[in-house]
């Protein structure tokens, strides 16, 4: 069996090659005997089943493969122009009764992408529909709808501003939930950030409160000393314990300097990442309807 991906991948597949590949039915396998020169180095055999592409000495076809890389490149590069489709309810195997309502119906749908840079590259797809008579579809029956056999007919055609108006809604509603998750993820910078400098700070601290407590001891071995080898003794360990404190005291000082400067550096990064670009392309518009 295929997991959801890989149904979609084979389906994408089969489109793209068209004639080109024979598919065995059922068996999620196919050869592929291109005609382009372009396509000649991806001439084989290929199966969606690893282990038995493997004993068939087969491409195993999946998500990442090369002619997998070049058949979604070659869909992603169409230029759709607006068409009609007419989805065929009867002909579903297993009918979806969430989409009984829409029978006789039909409306809208858009296929439209986000690609945000902020902080890290991030892409959405998102689908936009619904009927002439009714309110917005939801995305999960939008995709349901998408499921169907359908015919194709081209355009041409003129959206309706509603579609727009959508588009634009749902568009605003993701982009503001980026922003709330780089807020997050700003967030846990700076948390983690300053959960180091306290761990750092602490540990110095702790470091400097241990030599003062030596040297209190050093200062009174010094003072009860009963002759001058001892008295000279405690006070090179108390020299030297100071040394030591004043080094300490430096690195307290350095590390708060650095940490500062981390934090400045930090934000001053997260400031330019969230100045990054959004883009939004409409992939693809469609009029339906539902026999």
């Amino acid at each position: 069996s295929l997991d959801d991906r890989q149904k979609w991948l084979l389906n994408l597949t089969r489109f793209e090659l068209g004639s080109e590949a024979i598919f065995e039915d059922g068996q999620h396998r196919f050869r592929f005997e291109p005609s382009q020169p372009d396509w000649q180095e991806f001439a084989g055999s290929y199966d969606l089943d690893w282990r038995r592409a493997e004993a068939s000495a087969a491409h195993f076809y999946r998500l990442g493969s090369p002619l997998a890389d070049r058949v979604i490149s070659c869909s992603v590069d169409k230029q759709l122009e607006p068409a009609t489709l007419s989805f065929e309810y009867n002909k579903q195997d297993g009918r979806i009764s969430a989409l009984e309502p829409l029978r006789g119906r039909s409306g809208w749908l858009r296929l439209t992408r986000i690609t945000v840079t902020a902080l890290e590259p991030q892409d959405f797809l998102f689908l936009t529909g619904f009927p002439d008579t009714g309110q917005e579809l939801d995305e999960d029956l939008c995709r349901k709808l998408l499921t169907l056999p359908a015919t194709f007919k081209p355009g041409p055609l003129r959206p309706t501003s509603e579609l727009d108006d959508l588009e634009d809604r749902r568009k605003l509603t993701i982009l503001t939930d980026i922003d709330r998750r780089n807020g997050l993820l700003f967030e846990a910078e700076i948390d983690k950030l300053e959960r180091w400098s306290d761990d750092l700070k602490l540990s110095l601290e702790r470091e400097v409160k241990a030599i003062e407590k030596d040297l209190r001891d050093v200062k009174r071995e010094s003072r009860y000393a009963t002759d001058l080898a001892g008295r000279l003794t405690a006070e090179r360990r108390k020299r030297d314990l100071e040394s030591r404190k004043s080094q300490k005291l430096r690195e307290l000082f350095d590390a708060r300097a650095a940490i500062d400067k981390q934090h400045d550096e930090l934000v001053t990064r997260l400031e330019a990442e969230l100045q990054g670009q959004q883009t939004v392309q409409n992939l693809w518009t469609v009029r339906w309807s539902l026999e």
